[in-house]
């Protein structure tokens, strides 16, 4: 959500798309969609608002529209995309795609946020962060007390637009998009010392077609706990902070929106908590490659790089997966 044809936005198109992941092993918590036109349900659920123009059509033209909308969440947990509609539009004509959305975007619209998050009592996160420049307006609202946390995510971290050429640039677009080398590196630091909350991912899994069109988004799933060993080998994350960020502060945020049957939640492994966990080992090296990829869109932006470990279980309720 909103990356779909139909995003959930009301009670109806929420329960018609909670029907969908009936099928997975895995439960799955889905966002309702916020737009100029909807209201809270009647449920308690996660919200998320793209401030500006993304992909899909379910965002907001101006700061006082998106307010004005927002003062209808008062109390909600709300994730917030922050690009600022206003400095998109004054760029759209710019030379290339991560100068159409450039950082100044980002951190008007977490200015914002922030404020929202704050005057509407909200239960904030901002969703895959990628500037330096908004770090410490993070850190200070967290300082004087707002409800907010921030996700990184694996391209942000792993790529700057010093790597961008002409044949990866469709591969690794994506909004926000990849910025400086010196955003990457603040944004690794915060997300190891705790500014950061969450290691997320981006999973936008578009087909090569799209990505030849154009679209934004790409893949993160089938490589999720490897990229949790690259930052353990080239970053000095512990197990204890991979653990922090793929797992406790994840299960945090889900466990308020779990039905009944889950006891404690995730997040911890203690008895009462879901017995669901991943198992890797940090020194198993492989190279990424498409072929091995179980996404259905059949590529990967790690593809040729070479992992320092990987995924090797899958506990899910006290089974046991060996990874294939």
């Amino acid at each position: 959500m909103p990356n779909n044809p139909k995003a959930p936005v009301d009670d109806a198109s929420y329960a018609e798309k909670e029907k969908l992941t009936a099928k997975s092993a895995v439960h799955v918590t889905l966002y309702a969609g916020i737009g100029p036109a909807t209201n809270p349900l009647t449920r308690h659920v996660p919200y998320k608002a793209f401030m500006g123009p993304s992909v899909g059509d379910l965002f907001f033209a101006s700061q006082e529209q998106l307010e004005n909308v927002i003062a209808r969440y008062r109390g909600k947990n709300v994730s917030f995309h922050c690009e600022d509609p206003a400095i998109l539009r004054e760029s759209k004509s710019a030379a290339t795609h991560e100068q159409r959305r450039p950082a100044s975007a980002e951190i008007t619209a977490t200015e914002f946020a922030l404020y929202l998050i704050e005057r509407y009592e909200l239960i904030g996160k901002l969703c895959h962060y990628s500037t330096r420049g908004g770090l410490e307006k993070i850190a200070a609202a967290k300082e004087r007390g707002v409800r907010v946390t921030a996700e990184a995510a694996p391209h942000h971290l792993f790529f700057d637009d010093t790597m961008l050429t002409g044949e990866n640039c469709k591969w690794l677009q994506t909004n926000p998009p990849l910025r400086g080398r010196e955003d990457r590196l603040a944004l690794i630091t915060a997300l190891r010392d705790g500014l950061v909350d969450y290691l997320a991912t981006d999973h936008a899994p578009h087909t090569i077609e799209e990505k030849m069109n154009g679209m934004s988004g790409m893949p993160h799933l089938d490589t999720y706990g490897a990229f949790a060993t690259w930052l353990m080998a080239e970053h000095g994350f512990s197990p204890g902070d991979i653990a922090r960020v793929c797992a406790y502060n994840p299960g945090s945020f889900v466990n308020e929106f779990l039905p009944q049957g889950f006891g404690k939640g995730y997040g911890v492994i203690e008895p009462g908590y879901v017995g669901s966990l991943t198992i890797i080992n940090p020194d198993a090296p492989f190279v990424v490659r498409r072929d091995e990829m179980k996404t259905k869109c059949g590529w990967s932006p790690f593809e040729g790089y070479k992992m320092p470990g990987r995924v090797t279980y899958t506990i899910l309720n006290g089974k046991v997966y060996p990874a294939s």
